[in-house]
């Protein structure tokens, strides 16, 4: 070959210009980088035709030559000088770039190939980038894959020679743009794939450019994610959340709560998952995220829709969620991106499972197989497994199961586990369902290993409730053991809030219990699962299980259950009822009792008892000082009383609601639900509450409201309340009523600095203590009021120790919610007293209390005290002083506590007027003041404008 080349020894070099081109060239790039007149390269071409070394297609200028064999290219270009040939490489690539721009911008790798072989590496790197990024918007992955390679191989070839020189930025982004690649070439747990972005991590944390990090700890938690590595995928996503957090208006931040939404997913918190679904779709913008879809794998808003179809199906909200699906389907359809439609219909035929719908398993899971076929996509087991499901649930069960089981076997081999619990748990109800009831009991046992192992909760009840299901196909007689299973599935379900699981076990429990004339417990399983279900014609297992509800509700057996179960309910609420004054609210035999209720009434459908079960459980929480469940107990009775229609309960409702918003803090919050409870009250309608719920709820919420106002500044408002209280209490002939009115008037006494209305209502209370033997609530606090009051006439040294003993007995006891206060109150005490470094500890423990139990209602006055305290140590020394009365007012102000605003405002202004800053004074006592409701019973408002009004000295 190469002598017949040296015959044609005048065309010769034409040959070798077209080798140095390619296997086919045009006659345009020929010419341009050839240099020739036009009819000598014309009859230098149509010799290498003749010498049949070249073959041509259409007439120049519009020819283009194909090299008869790779063999005759390879001699052409073997012949040309190694210098030579770099000099051809550039001048293709410059025409290719000026000349021949439309065909650069449509194959950059052939730019890419001439600039490498020319030696030009950094042009070079450029270009096999365009080439990688362009394979990829087009899914071409493993082309793209070889690319990005061949990039990424030039650029650390030119940072060894000469790392002044080096690419920083590009480098990280070709990395990326590899990972990004490998994902779709080798798969989400490929190691490949895993170390191209662990890679792009490292190089990353050399960039100040935070966004090619993102796709680096995308990249890194996906694997994780594939691979069911729970640690370090729940460490990636919370790290990734945490710096796109820090960043403002971070355009990564929906991938976070995308990939924070899948990690809730998979540890079981669908609720969790949803929230993240949903922020990523508020935050999702297509203009802004639309190159995402190429960065992230897949496009954000359809990754997100489909998920969160999942979540809202398990969640029991079927109809919500059949719609998300749809718009994802044709979310996906728009961003033209082929792995984000593989993606959505991969996990609309997992909805399609999930369902136990074979026709939508069939339709989605055809189509991922044919677009996971034309691109060449790492789809096949998932697609796979999915027909054989369809196919087995269609009757073709030979077929189908080796289907299912070939798809799982290559997914191990592959290293794809996340799914693998689940797939394995269908599996074996098909095998079941063929009669292999020990073949699917063993592969069950072996997909409950995988799961605990890799923590993945997100299936974990329905493989209980599918083995529960096997475990009676194989020995119907014997139902324990499928009973446990059921009775795990409801439980770790109900744990999930996931309710479509729920009411699936609880169908199987109640039929096996149907089955063997459990009746009742037949009934109490499945009400709870049925009640409050979303209707939904969309999920037969919901039909199925209202209709077994009515069949049951008509048995002998269930109605005398459920008298004994509501006469044992009321027992139980009258027990912890009679506990709380026996032993106190915050006593645990309480709580134990209340708890007991509120299981009890969890099989009821009167919500009445229930009611009473959460206000002894709240009630115990709020003087315990156990802020989470205090709330969340409140928030849930607010909202099962005010869902009912008039229901009497809802005053309850609100009063517990207005003490819970007065324990944090939010005074105005407090009063509304106080007297929203006063409008309800009806004495006909409301007369046995003081049983029910303690004590009458209007005089309760008066007394409270009372220290509201107060509170808030509406000082005469809040005295005539309390009185109203008082009167009402006495109207009730309840003694825990009357006790309850007078320790509040006491308490009210104690903010207001007044220690005769302290004695008087103490005194009244120690008697009422007394009487009726109801030392547990009061003991304390009588003891503790009586210090105080004899203390404020004089009598400091003999009474700190009532005072003392009083704070004792309350913690003793466990009643925590009023200690902060009493304790700030004794430290103030104490440093009168003179007992200053005494005080200031104790100042100190009560702020540490009041953090610890979220107590915030006394937090203005406690820092006021501790103030005070400081500058009676030392008078010279203001700085910490100041700070704690700044404090003081500004939580005041946040709380609208204007009374304690004026208080602590007043003793800065004092401080301030002490030290010559009168401005300063003047300035933080005139709004405290301003606006404030005249009143002759709060004399620090009569100081206070007095001080205003005074001369400046």
């Amino acid at each position: 070959m190469a002598a017949r080349l040296d015959r044609l020894a005048s065309v010769k070099e034409i040959a070798q210009i077209g080798a140095a081109i390619g296997r086919e060239f045009s006659y345009p790039l020929l010419r341009a980088v050839a240099g020739r007149d036009e009819p000598a390269l014309r009859a230098a071409l149509v010799q290498l035709e003749e010498a049949e070394l070249l073959f041509r297609s259409g007439a120049p200028p519009d020819a283009r030559y194909t090299f008869k064999h790779a063999l005759v290219q390879d001699t052409a270009y073997e012949t040309l000088l190694r210098s030579r040939r770099q000099i051809l490489h550039r001048q293709i690539a410059d025409a290719l770039r000026g000349e021949f721009q439309a065909v650069a911008a449509a194959e950059p790798e052939l730019v890419a190939h001439h600039l490498t072989q020319a030696g030009l590496d950094e042009p070079a790197i450029e270009w096999w980038g365009r080439a990688g990024d362009q394979a990829l918007r087009r899914s071409a992955f493993k082309e793209a894959a070889a690319h990005l390679r061949k990039a990424i191989e030039l650029a650390d070839k030119l940072a060894t020679a000469a790392p002044s020189a080096a690419p920083g930025g590009d480098r990280l982004r070709l990395q990326t743009s590899l990972g990004n690649a490998l994902i779709w070439a080798k798969g989400h747990q490929a190691p490949e794939t895993s170390a191209a972005f662990a890679r792009a991590r490292e190089l990353a944390n050399r960039d100040e450019d935070a966004s090619e990090r993102f796709s680096a700890y995308h990249g890194l938690w996906v694997g994780h994610y594939n691979r069911s590595e729970p640690a370090p995928m729940r460490e990636m996503a919370e790290l990734f959340v945490r710096e796109a957090a820090a960043r403002p208006d971070c355009p990564e931040t929906l991938v976070a709560h995308r990939i924070s939404g899948n990690t809730c997913f998979y540890f079981g918190d669908f609720a969790g998952a949803h929230q993240h679904f949903q922020k990523t779709l508020e935050l999702y913008d297509r203009a802004r995220h639309g190159d995402f879809a190429n960065r992230f794998g897949q496009d954000p808003c359809a990754a997100a829709e489909i998920y969160d179809a999942l979540m809202l199906w398990v969640l029991g909200r079927i109809d919500e969620a059949l719609p998300v699906a749809d718009r994802a389907l044709a979310d996906a359809e728009s961003a033209a991106h082929a792995p984000t439609m593989g993606y959505v219909l991969t996990f609309a035929a997992r909805l399609g499972l999930f369902r136990r719908n074979p026709e939508a398993v069939a339709t989605y899971s055809r189509a991922l197989a044919d677009i996971g076929s034309r691109y060449d996509l790492p789809a096949l087991w998932v697609a796979l497994f999915l027909q054989g499901w369809a196919k087995w649930s269609n009757g073709a069960e030979e077929s189908g199961l080796a289907e299912m089981r070939r798809g799982i076997a290559i997914a191990r081999e592959e290293g794809r586990l996340w799914l693998l619990p689940s797939f394995d748990a269908a599996l074996a109800e098909a095998e079941a369902g063929v009669g292999e009831t020990d073949a699917g009991l063993q592969r069950l046992d072996d997909a409950f290993t995988e799961s605990e192992r890799t923590e993945q909760r997100w299936y974990e009840a329905e493989m209980h409730r599918i083995r529960g299901e096997i475990l009676l196909k194989r020995d119907p007689a014997d139902t324990a053991a499928a009973e446990q299973s059921l009775q795990a599935a409801i439980a770790i379900a109900q744990s999930q809030k996931a309710r479509s699981f729920e009411l699936r076990a609880a169908l199987s429990l109640a039929k096996l219990y149907r089955a063997t004339n459990r009746d009742a417990d037949a009934h109490s399983v499945l009400a709870p699962a049925v009640e409050g279900f979303p209707t939904t014609q969309q999920f037969p297992e919901l039909t199925e299980a209202q209709t077994l509800l009515a069949a049951l509700s008509e048995s002998d057996a269930l109605k005398s259950a459920a008298a004994l179960r509501q006469q044992r309910l009321h027992l139980q609420t009258s027990l912890g009822n009679a506990l709380i004054w026996a032993k106190g609210y915050q006593a645990l035999e309480t709580s134990a009792a209340f708890a007991r209720a509120r299981e009890l009434a969890n099989r009821e459908e009167d919500a009445s008892e229930r009611f009473s079960a959460y206000y002894g459980l709240w009630v115990g929480h709020v003087n315990r000082g156990e802020p989470a469940p205090m709330r969340e107990m409140a928030e849930l009775f607010l909202r099962e009383a005010t869902a009912l229609p008039n229901c009497p309960e809802a005053l309850v409702a609100h009063r517990i609601s207005g003490v819970t918003c007065f324990q944090f803090g939010d005074f105005a919050g407090a009063h509304d639900h106080f007297r929203k409870t006063v409008e309800l009250y009806d004495q006909t309608r409301h007369a046995d509450f003081v049983n029910r719920f303690a004590q009458d709820q209007r005089a309760a919420a008066e007394a409270f409201d009372a220290i509201a106002l107060w509170v808030l500044g509406r000082v005469d408002e809040a005295l005539r309340l309390a009185d109203s209280a008082l009167a009402d209490a006495e109207s009730a002939a309840h003694a825990p009523t009357m006790g309850h009115a007078l320790s509040y008037a006491a308490l009210l006494g104690l903010l207001r600095h007044n220690p005769e209305a302290v004695a008087t209502y103490r005194q009244a209370l120690a008697e009422i203590v007394s009487r009726y033997d109801l030392s547990a609530p009061w003991a304390g606090f009588a003891v503790f009021l009586q210090g105080w009051s004899k203390l404020s006439g004089g009598a400091e040294a003999s009474r700190l120790a009532e005072m003392r003993r009083g704070v004792a007995i309350e913690r003793e006891q466990g009643r925590i919610w009023f200690l902060p206060s009493l304790e700030a109150a004794l430290a103030e005490a104490e440093a009168s007293a003179g007992e200053i470094t005494a005080g200031l500890r104790r100042i100190d423990d009560a702020l540490a209390e009041s953090g610890r139990t979220e107590a915030r209602w006394y937090e203005a006055e406690i820092h006021r005290i501790h103030g005070e305290i400081l500058l009676k140590r030392d008078q010279a020394d203001t700085a910490a002083a100041e700070q704690s009365l700044q404090a003081a007012i500004a939580i005041a102000q946040s709380q609208k506590a204007r009374s304690f605003e004026l208080r602590a405002a007043l003793s800065l202004a004092k401080l301030y007027r002490s030290t010559g800053r009168d401005a300063d004074a003047h300035a933080v006592l005139a709004p405290a003041v301003e606006g404030f409701p005249p009143t002759q019973q709060f004399p620090e408002l009569t100081e206070a404008q007095a001080l205003l009004a005074a001369p400046s000295s």
